[in-house]
C-alpha cells in the first residue's frame, strides 16, 4: 500500500474530477508551487498510483456508427459471413 499525505490525496482528487488538469492548474488550485506538484505527480506515477490518462473516441463523430462483436465457429456459412462483414468495415 502506498502511503499518501494530504497533498497527494488532494492531487488525486483533482485529477479524478478533471483528468485534463495540468500541473499548473493543480498548483493554482492548491496554492502549491508547480514544480512541487510535478514532483508529486511523477512520484505517484512511478509508484503506480497514477497509471495514465484514458482517451475515449466518439465513434459516431468519426463516422463509425455500430460496433459488432461475434464469434465464428467452424460452420462455413458463418465464417464466410463474418469475413464478408469484416471486409466491408473499418477498424480503429
Amino acid at each position: 500500500m502506498i502511503a499518501l499525505d494530504n497533498l497527494d490525496r488532494s492531487i488525486i482528487t483533482l485529477l479524478v474530477k478533471n483528468k485534463n488538469f495540468t500541473a499548473s492548474d493543480i498548483s493554482r488550485s492548491l496554492k502549491v508551487s508547480q514544480s512541487k506538484i510535478w514532483r508529486r505527480i511523477k512520484k505517484l506515477t512511478d509508484l503506480g498510483a497514477l497509471t495514465g490518462k484514458k482517451v475515449l473516441v466518439d465513434r459516431k463523430k468519426l463516422g463509425f456508427g455500430v460496433t459488432v462483436f461475434f464469434i465464428a465457429s467452424e460452420h462455413n456459412w458463418l465464417r464466410d459471413t463474418a469475413n464478408s462483414v469484416a471486409d466491408k468495415t473499418h477498424e480503429i
